[in-house]
């Protein structure tokens, strides 16, 4: 609240064990049914999207 408004984008551009991208989906919530759907179909998209650093 002391340093972003409301709709600013926060880049982690140091994730090191990425405890805050675990804590954003295990801990997102949304209270608005349709956008929470709308919300976990795109994070198992994202999920789900072949990496580069993961190809075998």
């Amino acid at each position: 609240m002391n340093y972003v408004k409301p709709g600013d984008k926060i880049l982690d551009t140091h994730v090191g064990s990425a405890s805050s991208l675990v804590t954003c989906y295990e801990r997102g919530f949304e209270l608005d049914k349709n956008m929470y759907n709308l919300a976990s179909n795109r994070l198992e998209e994202v999920i789900n999207q072949i990496s580069m650093f993961n190809v075998v």
